[in-house]
C-alpha cells in the first residue's frame, strides 16, 4: 500500500544518535572508550560497559549484542578488528549457555 504524502508535508530526517566522540558500530549501536572502560551505547542511552582490558566482558558483550539483533558480526568484526572465528566462537559458546560459557 502506497503512503499518501499530504500536501505541504515536510519529510522528518533523523540524526544520527552516536554521542561525541563515539565509534559507530552500526546505525543504532556505537561504542566509545575512556581511560578505564569501553561504554556501549543503543541510540544515545548506554546499554553496556566493561573495563578496556577485560577480553572474557568483551566477547560476552558482543555476542549479547549480536543474539540480541543490535548489530551483526560482521559489524563487530570491521569496528575492532578482530577475527571472524573469535566471534563466531564466541556467539555459538553464549548461544550453548550463556555467560558461563565464554572464555
Amino acid at each position: 500500500m502506497p503512503i499518501r504524502k499530504e500536501k505541504g508535508a515536510i519529510n522528518q530526517t533523523i540524526l544520527p544518535l552516536v554521542p561525541a566522540g563515539a565509534t559507530p558500530i552500526n546505525e543504532i549501536l556505537s561504542v566509545w572508550r575512556d581511560k578505564e572502560n569501553w561504554t556501549y551505547f543503543l541510540g544515545a542511552y548506554p546499554v553496556y560497559s566493561h573495563a578496556h582490558d577485560d577480553l572474557r566482558m568483551f566477547r560476552l558483550t558482543a555476542a549479547q549484542m549480536i543474539v540480541a539483533g543490535s548489530c551483526r558480526a560482521c559489524d563487530i568484526i570491521r569496528t575492532f578488528g578482530i577475527s571472524k572465528s573469535s566471534i563466531d566462537r564466541a556467539v555459538r559458546k553464549y548461544r550453548e549457555g550463556g555467560h558461563g560459557r565464554i572464555p
